[in-house]
């Protein structure tokens, strides 16, 4: 296991079956996965506090189930900063990696 940090992550695997070969994604909600995935993410911004703990990150993904060709794509952001936002997306906001 590396270490975490900014970058372009390809050809990730299923997180809780990660052959430790390549990156880890499991995207699910609602009673809802997939049996089988691949995808990629990049990790565009990550900042750590000074406890060792993440401070900012934001991540944007796209994840395929099953082996099909459609994507769900999405941006995570996580902050432990108060007073801390960012603008939300709006339904014409497009996800990029």
């Amino acid at each position: 296991m590396g270490q975490l940090g900014a970058g372009q992550f390809t050809n990730a695997e299923r997180a809780p079956f990660v052959t430790l070969r390549a990156p880890g994604i499991d995207i699910n909600g609602d009673g809802r996965g997939c049996n089988t995935l691949g995808g990629r993410f990049e990790i565009t911004t990550l900042t750590w506090a000074s406890a060792g703990t993440v401070a900012v990150m934001d991540v944007l993904f796209e994840q395929h189930c099953e082996g099909t060709r459609p994507a769900l794509r999405g941006e995570l952001w996580v902050t432990t900063e108060l007073g801390i936002h960012k603008t939300p997306p709006t339904a014409a906001s497009s996800v990029t990696l």
